[in-house]
C-alpha cells in the first residue's frame, strides 16, 4: 500500500499545477481485465556500485516491480526541469496547448546515475484527457509483448523442467486459461521450438518482426491476441487504470479487426500518452523490458528506419552532431495526429554525454516543427547537465 501511495502522490505532481485529476477507466462495462503471470529480471539499484544490477533469476513481473524510478516530485533537478518544459512550451507552442489543439510532451533525463532515477518532465503527459489516437505509436506494446512472451515461454518451461515442445504448449496454454485467458497466441506461427535432450525447450522467434509496417504490425497483433499484449500492458505498468498509457483495441490495416468485449471500451483504438510512450524507452534504456539483452533487441528492431524521416524529433536532434547510433524511434502519423518518440545518447563536447528519452503526441492544427521541437527539448537537457 506504501509503494501505491508513492506512485499515486507522484503522478498527481507531475503536472504543471492546475492539472485535471486523474481518469479512471476500469468499470467501463467492458470485458474482463485479464491480468497473466510473466517473468522478467528486475533490476535494483547497487548501493555499492550505484548502478542498476540484474536479479540473478526470474521473477514474476508486476507494476511495482517495473516501476521506471522518476525521482519524486519534490526533488530540486525534478523541480527544475518542470519549469524549464513550461517556460519553454509558454514561450514558444503556447498555440498548440488550449483542448481543441492539444500537445502532450514527457521528457525523462537519464545523463549518467539519472538512468536509475530518471528526472521526469510533462505537459498533459498522463491523466485526464491526456489519451490520445496514438496512430502508429502503440504498436511498440505489440512488439514488447512477443519478445515477452518468448520469455514466458523459456522461463515456464525452464521451471517445470519441461523439454518437449508439444508439452510446453499445451502446458502453458493450460495455465493460462486458468488465469482467464480466452485466446491464446499462436505459439507456432510465432516461434520455432528447440529441444535438446537434458535441457529445457527453448523458444526462437521465426523472424524479426519491424513493426514499423503496419502489415507487419496486424499479423503481429493477431498471432499474440489483444489480451496477452493487454495483460502485458497491465503488468509492466505502461498502461495504468487510473491514469491510462499504451494500449491497443485494434489491429492495422484493413479490414479492421478489435476485441471481441474489451476492458476499457472508451480509450481510442490505438492508445497513447506521452507517460506511456516515454517509460517505455526509459525501461528499454535501462533494460528493464524483460532483461538486458531482450530490451537492446528491441531497441534494434526499433532503430532499423528513422520513423519521421527529416520531419522528426531525432532528424532535429541529429543535426546537432553527436549523436549515438541507432536510436530507438516510434512514430505515429496519422492525421491529424502526429507522434514521435526516441531514446537518444549524444555527445555534447568530448567527455560530455547526455541522454534521455522522449515523447511528443499532438493532434493539428496548429502546426508543430518536431525538428526544431526535437532540439528545443535537447537543450533543456543540456541545461540541466552543466
Amino acid at each position: 500500500m506504501r509503494e501505491r501511495s508513492r506512485f499515486e502522490r507522484e503522478l498527481s505532481e507531475l503536472e504543471v499545477a492546475g492539472g485535471a485529476p486523474a481518469r479512471y477507466f476500469a468499470g467501463e462495462a467492458g470485458g474482463p481485465v485479464v491480468k497473466l503471470t510473466h517473468f522478467h529480471v528486475r533490476k535494483f539499484l547497487d548501493l555499492g556500485t550505484k548502478a542498476l544490477t540484474p536479479d540473478p533469476d526470474p521473477g514474476v513481473m508486476t507494476p511495482t516491480r517495473m516501476a521506471v524510478g522518476y525521482v519524486l516530485p519534490a526533488d530540486p533537478r525534478r523541480q527544475a526541469l518542470q519549469s524549464a518544459l513550461t517556460a519553454l512550451v509558454t514561450a514558444r507552442y503556447s498555440s498548440a496547448l488550449s483542448p481543441t489543439k492539444p500537445l502532450r510532451i514527457a521528457i525523462a533525463d537519464l545523463t549518467g546515475a539519472k538512468q536509475h532515477a530518471p528526472v521526469f518532465a510533462g505537459i498533459s503527459a498522463f491523466g485526464a484527457n491526456s489519451e490520445m489516437e496514438g496512430a502508429s505509436l502503440p504498436k511498440i506494446l505489440a512488439l514488447y509483448a512477443v519478445h515477452q512472451l518468448r520469455f514466458d515461454l523459456d522461463t515456464f518451461a525452464a521451471r517445470n523442467k519441461i523439454d518437449k515442445a508439444s508439452v510446453l504448449r499445451s502446458a502453458i496454454v493450460a495455465e493460462w486459461k486458468k488465469e482467464g485467458l480466452r485466446s491464446t497466441p499462436n505459439l507456432t506461427g510465432l516461434f520455432k521450438f528447440v529441444e535438446k535432450a537434458g535441457s529445457p525447450v527453448t523458444a526462437q522467434l521465426h523472424k524479426t518482426h519491424d513493426v514499423h509496417h503496419n502489415s507487419v504490425a496486424r499479423a503481429l497483433i493477431l498471432a499474440l491476441g489483444f489480451e496477452y499484449i493487454g495483460s502485458v500492458a497491465l503488468q509492466s505498468g505502461l498502461f495504468d487504470q487510473a491514469h491510462g498509457g499504451l494500449w491497443l483495441n485494434a489491429a492495422y490495416n484493413r479490414p479492421a479487426v478489435t476485441w471481441t468485449r474489451t476492458p476499457f471500451p472508451r480509450l481510442q483504438r490505438h492508445n497513447a500518452t506521452a507517460l506511456g510512450a516515454a517509460s517505455f524507452f526509459v525501461l528499454l534504456a535501462q533494460g528493464r523490458l524483460v532483461n538486458q539483452s531482450t530490451s537492446k533487441e528491441i531497441g534494434d528492431a526499433l532503430a532499423k528506419h528513422m520513423c519521421m524521416g527529416s520531419s522528426g524529433l531525432l532528424d532535429g536532434i541529429q543535426a546537432l552532431g553527436g549523436v549515438q547510433s541507432p536510436s530507438p524511434n516510434k512514430c505515429g502519423d496519422d492525421p491529424p495526429f502526429i507522434h514521435d518518440a526516441i531514446h537518444v545518447i549524444r555527445e555534447v563536447s568530448p567527455g560530455k554525454r547526455i541522454e534521455y528519452a522522449v515523447a511528443v503526441l499532438s493532434k493539428k492544427p496548429p502546426v508543430v516543427y518536431f525538428t526544431v521541437l526535437g532540439q528545443d527539448l535537447d537543450r533543456l537537457i543540456v541545461a540541466a547537465n552543466p
